[in-house]
Protein backbone atom coordinates (compact mmCIF):
# COMPACT_ATOMS: atom_id res chain seq x y z
CA UNK A 1 0.00 0.00 0.00
CA UNK A 2 1.59 3.22 -1.17
CA UNK A 3 -0.70 6.21 -1.44
CA UNK A 4 -0.88 7.79 -4.90
CA UNK A 5 0.22 11.07 -3.32
CA UNK A 6 3.65 9.59 -2.71
CA UNK A 7 4.30 9.51 -6.45
CA UNK A 8 2.45 12.69 -7.31
CA UNK A 9 3.09 15.00 -4.35
CA UNK A 10 6.08 13.60 -2.48
CA UNK A 11 7.09 11.99 0.78
CA UNK A 12 5.80 14.60 3.23
CA UNK A 13 2.18 14.59 1.95
CA UNK A 14 2.27 10.79 1.90
CA UNK A 15 3.45 10.72 5.51
CA UNK A 16 0.67 13.14 6.47
CA UNK A 17 -1.80 10.73 4.85
CA UNK A 18 -0.17 7.86 6.78
CA UNK A 19 -0.58 9.73 10.08
CA UNK A 20 -4.33 10.09 9.39
CA UNK A 21 -4.49 6.39 8.45
CA UNK A 22 -2.74 5.44 11.71
CA UNK A 23 -5.02 7.71 13.76
CA UNK A 24 -7.94 5.56 12.54
CA UNK A 25 -6.03 2.62 14.07
CA UNK A 26 -5.76 4.37 17.45
CA UNK A 27 -2.21 5.70 16.99
CA UNK A 28 -1.59 9.45 17.13
CA UNK A 29 1.43 10.30 14.97
CA UNK A 30 3.31 13.55 15.35
CA UNK A 31 5.12 14.29 12.10
CA UNK A 32 8.16 16.58 11.88
CA UNK A 33 9.68 17.02 8.44
CA UNK A 34 12.72 19.22 7.99
CA UNK A 35 13.98 17.86 4.70
CA UNK A 36 14.00 19.02 1.11
CA UNK A 37 13.08 16.13 -1.17
CA UNK A 38 14.98 17.55 -4.14
CA UNK A 39 17.32 14.91 -5.53
CA UNK A 40 15.75 11.98 -3.67
CA UNK A 41 14.58 9.51 -6.29
CA UNK A 42 11.18 7.86 -6.12
CA UNK A 43 12.61 4.45 -5.17
CA UNK A 44 14.16 5.93 -2.05
CA UNK A 45 10.96 7.83 -1.19
CA UNK A 46 8.92 4.65 -1.53
CA UNK A 47 11.40 2.74 0.60
CA UNK A 48 11.38 5.38 3.34
CA UNK A 49 7.57 5.46 3.32
CA UNK A 50 7.33 1.67 3.57
CA UNK A 51 9.90 1.44 6.38
CA UNK A 52 8.10 4.15 8.38
CA UNK A 53 4.74 2.48 7.78
CA UNK A 54 6.11 -0.83 9.06
CA UNK A 55 7.67 0.80 12.11
CA UNK A 56 4.36 2.48 12.96
CA UNK A 57 2.58 -0.85 12.59
CA UNK A 58 5.10 -2.29 15.04
CA UNK A 59 4.33 0.56 17.47
CA UNK A 60 0.65 -0.43 17.33
CA UNK A 61 1.38 -4.15 17.76
CA UNK A 62 4.14 -4.13 20.33
CA UNK A 63 4.59 -0.86 22.20
CA UNK A 64 1.48 -0.61 24.31
CA UNK A 65 1.19 3.14 23.60
CA UNK A 66 -1.09 5.25 21.45
CA UNK A 67 1.36 7.89 20.24
CA UNK A 68 4.51 8.02 18.16
CA UNK A 69 6.68 10.68 16.58
CA UNK A 70 8.17 10.53 13.07
CA UNK A 71 11.04 12.90 12.32
CA UNK A 72 12.56 13.31 8.85
CA UNK A 73 15.76 15.33 8.45
CA UNK A 74 18.31 15.65 5.71
CA UNK A 75 22.03 16.35 5.55
CA UNK A 76 23.91 16.70 2.25
CA UNK A 77 24.48 12.95 1.85
CA UNK A 78 21.86 11.58 4.18
CA UNK A 79 18.12 11.32 4.67
CA UNK A 80 17.31 10.37 8.26
CA UNK A 81 13.96 8.97 9.35
CA UNK A 82 13.37 8.38 13.06
CA UNK A 83 10.28 6.76 14.56
CA UNK A 84 10.01 7.13 18.33
CA UNK A 85 7.56 5.93 20.94
CA UNK A 86 7.60 5.45 24.68
CA UNK A 87 6.56 1.81 24.51
CA UNK A 88 7.83 -1.42 25.98
CA UNK A 89 9.83 -2.42 22.87
CA UNK A 90 10.58 -5.83 21.45
CA UNK A 91 13.67 -7.87 20.62
CA UNK A 92 13.68 -7.88 16.83
CA UNK A 93 14.43 -4.18 16.35
CA UNK A 94 18.11 -4.76 15.51
CA UNK A 95 17.23 -7.31 12.83
CA UNK A 96 14.67 -4.92 11.33
CA UNK A 97 17.30 -2.17 11.18
CA UNK A 98 19.77 -4.51 9.44
CA UNK A 99 17.13 -5.47 6.87
CA UNK A 100 16.20 -1.82 6.23
CA UNK A 101 19.86 -0.90 5.71
CA UNK A 102 20.23 -3.75 3.22
CA UNK A 103 17.22 -2.45 1.27
CA UNK A 104 18.66 1.06 1.26
CA UNK A 105 21.98 -0.24 -0.08
CA UNK A 106 20.10 -2.09 -2.84
CA UNK A 107 18.30 1.12 -3.86
CA UNK A 108 21.61 3.00 -3.87
CA UNK A 109 23.21 0.33 -6.10
CA UNK A 110 20.30 0.58 -8.56
CA UNK A 111 20.61 4.38 -8.60
CA UNK A 112 24.36 4.11 -9.20
CA UNK A 113 23.89 1.67 -12.09
CA UNK A 114 21.14 3.83 -13.60
CA UNK A 115 23.42 6.87 -13.42
CA UNK A 116 26.17 5.05 -15.35
CA UNK A 117 23.74 4.12 -18.16
CA UNK A 118 22.78 7.70 -18.96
Amino acid sequence: MSPPGLYELGLEPALKWLSVYMRARQLQVELRVDADETGIDIDMRVLVFKVIRELLRNVIKHSGVQAAMVTITRAPDELRAVVEDRGVGFGVAAEFIRAARARIRAVERRRSRAGRRR
